[in-house]
């Protein structure tokens, strides 16, 4: 195919070559070029070429028009093209103006210029006619063919009187013609004009020219393509128009156009539109059939070129499933060449628009199928890309919602309902293999929830935090891409960058978010990285915000954090290695908050005999660590405990896993100081969160029983009343407020009611 460029666009032009054609039609459109070339009867010669829309029949066309060049008495060629004229009142006139012009430019010899006047003349007479067609309806073909076909144009001539005695005989027969007085003027001026000019008769041009085309060596071949655009009066004008001149030698019509759209047009209440054409039609011809074979070996070709475009899109290209939705349906939109390039146009540039900067941001296999139902289906489309809940809710089994399932049910349903009848039952399997998040819906079938993980990390449109993808088509710069991800990924072999990178969406509040989504792609970041990433992740624990989570949303930054760093551990099979791994990285860091996690996880799991992730050895060793570390930190670099949000969650580890005495001494040590004093108290601040039915909203204050555990309240107490509170800050005023606040229930044994 010609016109295709760097992104496979096709311009869908008929082929011109031989060598362009990828049907084997070339051995047909030969033999007929050979047929017209070889007539040599009397009369004109009418042949009809059959094709429905989109099969070829230019490309056959031109085929043979090529075969034609190369023949030592190659036709004279004039391609006319009526429906460029149908909607302008000058269509005879063009006809055989577009003949004459043909014949003067192919030949300049005196004996085809005086042809080519002849002609220009002829159709000057019966453009005549075109006044009279243009003003009736029905009327119409009868009224070319009569004034073409006899003489009586010399008497229009001779006497004036007869136009006018003709016309109003018309008018008053037929009640069906749209007459007007100026028309009645426009014509008889005419044939005023044309008396002055002492022209020759209409029967005499046309026996001369009967001679001039009875003496050509080289017959006339008129083409006239796409009649099938024109409505049903302008196709009895053209039909009526080669009837006329059927008389003529050495000229043949080849006529291209879908059959059963012109038969339609041209049936009426007097005649079926097949006789019609049967009268007109001599030789016809059908477009050869093509197997689907043949077109899908096109279009795979054109799919695979457009992989190339990106490499990683070509890796990601899922073989089985691709043979799947093709077997399911896909295959049956592409039954000719026109299909085939119409669609890998636009798949070209979708893809080219979802080319990411590491990987393909989509699932190729899932876009060239949503294509496919956007180019051939657009009803289905639209209303699938509204319908984003009922085809991506992920269902595990013994857990279903039989009144949400009608619901979505109904829904799925409605899409479906969107294609022909005939279709509906290939597009329920075409949706079934893109949106397995259905089949518990439609077929009782369900998923674990590792498939639905799976899906995301696969770029697939049925998670629904790929849905919208396939249907905006586009990138924003603020979305979290694949390329994001899959970087993220080389990023954990170094601790630096990954820590950098971390924090980095953790100050631009993008970091739950990416977390979420990575926990998709956990299971592909190496064990060899096992030291530099479960270190990192260590660190960054205690760092990053985690008061993002909303009423319904409980798990925020860290406890994604954690999540990455059991799902990584769990992946190793030994405990002893685990706890080997786990030891190793806490022993590089400085941070506590996913080692309490995650020793406090052991701890229930031993209480309760479940399977631990640790061997008893290590998680000893490691608890024992953290106690100490924690206990160092806490004298010689109280400020940086004093700045951890987690203050209390780890003092109760202390508590628990340590001696109650060392808290006690640390706080007598952090109360010398006022200022230690007040943060000690900010970080025992916490929320509650209420929802009203519209907003949610975060309650704080600090349950004084909390520090009572570790220390008596009454000693802070006295410290906070013996002080000047002039000179505090806002933020100190509040801290105070609520430590008073908290005394007061505390005392009253009402704390737990905030």
């Amino acid at each position: 195919m010609n016109n295709i460029d760097k992104f496979n666009f096709s311009a869908d032009r008929p082929i011109h070559n031989i060598d362009e054609d990828l049907l084997g039609r070339a051995k047909f459109s030969e033999n007929l070029a050979e047929a017209i070339s070889n007539w040599n009867g009397k009369d004109s010669l009418v042949v009809a070429l059959y094709g429905d829309w989109g099969t070829g029949k230019s490309s056959v066309k031109n085929m043979a028009l090529t075969y034609m060049k190369d023949k030592t008495s190659k036709p004279m060629v004039i391609e006319f093209s009526p429906w460029e004229w149908a909607a302008q009142e000058k269509i005879t006139k063009a006809f055989f103006n577009e003949i004459s012009k043909s014949i003067g430019k192919q030949n300049s010899s005196e004996k085809n210029k005086k042809l080519a006047d002849s002609f220009k003349k002829y159709g000057n007479y019966l453009a005549a006619s075109e006044v009279i067609l243009t003003s009736t309806s029905n009327s119409i073909p009868f009224i070319v063919s009569a004034i073409a076909g006899i003489g009586f144009f010399n008497a229009f001539l001779n006497d004036t009187k007869i136009i006018t005695l003709i016309t109003t005989g018309i008018v008053a027969v037929s009640p069906f013609l749209k007459w007007g007085i100026e028309n009645l003027k426009k014509l008889a001026g005419y044939y005023d004009e044309k008396a002055k000019d002492n022209e020759k008769s209409l029967a005499e041009i046309r026996s001369e020219l009967k001679v001039a085309l009875q003496e050509l060596e080289n017959p006339i071949l008129i083409v006239m393509d796409d009649l099938d655009r024109l409505n049903t009066s302008e196709l009895r004008m053209i039909f009526q128009l080669i009837k006329a001149n059927t008389e003529f030698p050495n000229v043949t019509f080849l006529l291209l156009f879908q059959r059963n759209i012109v038969e339609e047009r041209l049936t009426d209440a007097t005649q079926s539109g097949k006789d019609y054409l049967e009268k007109i039609i001599q030789v016809p011809f059908n477009i050869p059939k093509v197997s689907q074979v043949q077109v899908h070996e096109v279009l795979f070709d054109r799919l695979n070129k457009i992989l190339e475009l990106d490499e990683s899109s070509h890796l990601q290209f899922d073989r089985d499933r691709w043979t799947q939705l093709y077997h399911a349906g896909l295959k049956n939109y592409f039954n000719n060449l026109r299909n085939v390039y119409r669609y890998t146009s636009t798949l070209a540039f979708h893809f080219s628009l979802l080319k990411g900067r590491t990987v393909f941001e989509a699932n190729p296999v899932d876009l060239i199928a949503i294509e496919c139902l956007r180019v051939f289906e657009p009803e289905v489309y639209n209303e699938l890309s509204v319908s984003k809940h009922a085809f991506t809710q992920f269902q595990s089994a013994g857990n279903t919602r039989e009144n949400n399932k009608e619901a979505l049910k109904i829904t799925i349903d409605s899409v479906i309902s969107k294609t022909s009848e005939i279709n509906r039952g290939n597009l329920k399997k075409i949706l079934n293999e893109l949106f397995p998040t259905i089949k518990w819906i439609t077929g009782n079938y369900y998923y674990d929830y590792s498939s639905y993980n799976n899906w995301f990390s696969e770029g697939r449109v049925c998670h629904n935090k790929n849905f919208e993808s396939y249907f905006q088509l586009s990138l924003s710069v603020n979305d979290i891409t694949k390329s994001d991800l899959v970087d993220f990924i080389s990023l954990t072999a170094n601790e630096n960058l990954l820590k950098s990178k971390i924090l980095e969406l953790n100050t631009n509040r993008k970091l739950k978010e990416f977390l979420s989504q990575f926990e998709s792609y956990e299971n592909q970041v190496a064990e060899d990285s096992a030291i530099p990433y479960i270190s990192t992740l260590i660190d960054v624990g205690d760092l990053v915000n985690d008061d993002d989570t909303s009423f319904f949303d409980v798990f925020g930054a860290q406890s994604l954090i954690y999540r990455l760093i059991y799902n990584f551990l769990l992946r190793i099979d030994e405990k002893e290695k685990r706890g080997e791994i786990l030891l190793e990285c806490f022993n590089k860091s400085n941070e506590f908050m996913m080692i309490a996690k995650l020793l406090l996880s052991e701890q229930e799991k031993r209480d309760e005999n479940k399977e631990t992730l640790l061997d008893n050895p290590h998680y000893i060793s490691i608890k024992e660590l953290f106690v100490n570390k924690l206990k160092v930190l806490a004298f010689l670099n109280k400020e940086i405990l004093l700045e951890n949000k987690s203050l209390l969650t780890l003092l109760y580890r202390w508590k628990e896993w340590g001696e109650i005495q060392d808290i006690n001494n640390w706080i007598d040590l952090i109360s010398t100081n006022f200022q230690y004093l007040l943060k000690f108290l900010f970080q025992c601040i916490q929320y509650s969160t209420s929802f009203d039915g519209k907003v949610s909203k975060k309650h704080y204050y600090i349950k004084v029983g909390n520090i009572n555990d570790f220390y008596d309240v009454k000693k802070i107490e006295q410290i906070i009343n013996s002080v000047d509170k002039s000179k505090l800050s806002t933020e100190e005023i509040y801290t105070i407020k609520l430590f008073n606040e908290g005394i007061t229930k505390f005392r009253n044994g009402n704390e737990d009611n905030w």
